[in-house]
């Protein structure tokens, strides 16, 4: 790779078997003006020792589908120093419990973070310390097949101060003690548009249904077969999409 592409701002790496070797190294390391960088499933367990390269001056990083990521230390290092980091993308990168807590102190000292996905991991638990910090964050994705209900009710408990929330997905399964969390939640959320998520069948989702319904900003779904989706909140959902364009059209124009 050309060393004197160091003015490059954007670089996409994507779908590549990629080899590190020294002359790699050395870009990044000269890349001083790189400001997004994408690696989705490019990434194998040789190769992501060496993300400790990467430059500081990073504001958005995807690193999905990468499943032999192996979270390190010396990378969490790296990523503390990244402070003009806007977003963060690792779904699907097979991390787990212990990943959570190395990642915890560093992302805390990302504070520009306001897009953080991590979905398809493997947290049972553990993740709700690595987002209690990030009150700035404006898009969450974080579902999980592995959570159980106590779980992710206490994750929500530990999302209450998150108000700037538009995106939030937390997947499918979910129990009794997270919907009523959840319900309890999103009145807080006057900016949320998405939500994904949706309930085991034996849960009574009329307080969750309730909630979505009462909300003026949510018009989306990511699950299009969830329980709590019916007519009715079709309608809602059109009202509160015309609603915002109206709102944005009169922000625009003032």
């Amino acid at each position: 790779m050309c060393i004197r592409w160091v003015k490059l701002r954007e670089l996409r790496l994507n779908h590549n078997s990629l080899w590190w070797d020294s002359s790699l190294t050395k870009f990044f390391g000269r890349a001083t003006a790189l400001t997004q960088l994408h690696m989705e499933q490019t990434l194998s367990s040789y190769t992501a020792e060496h993300l400790i390269a990467l430059p500081t001056t990073l504001q958005v990083l995807n690193l999905d589908f990468n499943n032999k990521l192996g979270i390190t230390r010396p990378f969490c290092e790296s990523l503390r120093q990244m402070r003009h980091l806007v977003s963060l993308n690792m779904c699907f990168c097979n991390l787990r419990k212990r990943h959570a807590a190395d990642l915890t102190p560093a992302l805390a000292n990302c504070t520009s973070l306001t897009s953080l996905s991590l979905d398809g991991n493997k947290f049972k638990k553990g993740v709700g310390p690595l987002v209690a910090s990030l009150t700035q964050l404006q898009i969450l994705y974080i579902a999980s097949r592995k959570w159980k209900d106590k779980h992710a009710a206490r994750l929500v408990g530990l999302l209450h101060h998150h108000t700037q929330l538009t995106y939030l997905n937390m997947g499918v399964g979910l129990g009794e003690a997270s919907m009523q969390a959840l319900a309890n939640w999103l009145p807080q959320l006057p900016s949320l548009i998405a939500v994904g998520l949706d309930f085991t069948p034996s849960v009574d989702i009329s307080v969750f249904r309730d909630a979505i319904h009462s909300s003026l900003s949510v018009y989306h779904t990511f699950e299009k077969q969830s329980l709590w989706f019916n007519d009715e909140t079709k309608l809602v959902f059109l009202r509160n999409r015309i609603r915002n364009t109206s709102l944005l059209s009169m922000t625009s124009n003032g």
